[in-house]
């Protein structure tokens, strides 16, 4: 899949994965992570990141711009997203993984894109297609309710 992302998009997903600034007295959209925790984040997701003396977000929004314009962001921009909504990371605050969804979703929307849960996990797609197992329910629903359907 060819992924371009805006700057917009890029600059929301650091948001996403840095958890804002720790002076922030707003509330975080993603989940706060330090400089050593991005670092982390980042190498489970195969990509060096190294924030060393510079500002965590910063650090984080460059390298994500690198990998971006990288010839490896096919295979790595949709694991570092679709790690960034990753539901295992908010099993104590759901409502946090709906507000990151729908935040990232809304950025993505404009690069055709969108992250959609299968199952247990998230998968980056194409904007407006369904998954295999919603598309085989819809046309057996359809099916059915046309067996039923007595008029």
């Amino acid at each position: 899949m060819e992924i371009q992302l805006s700057p917009q998009t890029i600059e929301a997903l650091a948001s996403v994965i840095s958890g804002g600034s720790a002076n922030d007295p707003t509330p975080s959209v993603g989940i706060y992570r330090s400089g050593p925790q991005l670092e982390r984040f980042m190498r489970s997701c195969n990509v060096d990141l190294r924030v060393g003396n510079s500002s965590r977000y910063p650090a984080l929004t460059e390298c994500l711009i690198q990998v971006a314009r990288g010839p490896e962001a096919h295979r790595l921009l949709p694991r570092i997203i679709e790690s960034a909504a990753d539901p295992r990371d908010f099993v104590n605050e759901p409502e946090k993984h709906g507000a990151v969804l729908d935040y990232l979703n809304k950025f993505l929307a404009y690069d055709g894109l969108e992250l959609q849960r299968q199952g247990h996990v998230m998968r980056l797609t194409l904007a407006g297609t369904r998954t295999q197992v919603i598309a085989d329910l819809v046309v057996k629903t359809d099916i059915l309710g046309a067996m039923w359907d007595f008029r």
